[in-house]
């Protein structure tokens, strides 16, 4: 049995209105990185936040609408700030496990 053609039509319609069209993703899937490297002030405290700048005309970003932020505070600073060789190491370490 099943619906009539113009039943499913009208609920094809209703579910790309609602969940989006659901064509893939162009290629490429991953955008090339262009890493940018940002040293800021916030609170009086020194801030640095590497950016992906590849992800700025990113066809596919309805695809993937996620976003992820990581904030550390650097417990073991030398004079400006910034952290010391051994706690940049295990900053750097961290980093690429996360990515």
């Amino acid at each position: 049995m099943g619906l009539p053609q113009a039943n499913l039509t009208k609920k094809t319609l209703m579910f790309k209105k609602i969940f989006g069209n659901s064509s893939s993703p162009s290629e490429p899937i991953i955008p090339a990185e262009n890493f940018s490297v940002l040293k800021l002030t916030i609170d009086d405290s020194l801030v640095l936040a590497t950016i992906n700048t590849g992800y700025d005309n990113y066809p596919n970003k309805k695809f993937y609408p996620w976003y992820t932020a990581v904030l550390m505070e650097v417990g073991d600073k030398n004079e400006n700030g910034h952290p010391t060789n051994e706690e940049a190491e295990l900053l750097n370490s961290l980093e690429d496990k996360i990515t």
